[in-house]
């Protein structure tokens, strides 16, 4: 999963908590997960 619209959660405290927060409630499930950021790009095959 790649979030791509980071609301005020997101933007509006600590990348690295709120990032490592969404890491471990997204293995929970067994999703990959990435916070887009600008000028991010992506290859998809």
């Amino acid at each position: 999963m790649i979030i791509t619209h980071c609301g005020s959660d997101i933007v509006g405290n600590d990348e690295r908590e709120v990032g490592a927060e969404l890491r471990r409630l997204a293995a929970e499930g067994g999703v990959a997960v990435e916070i887009a950021h600008d000028g991010m790009e992506l290859v998809l095959r």
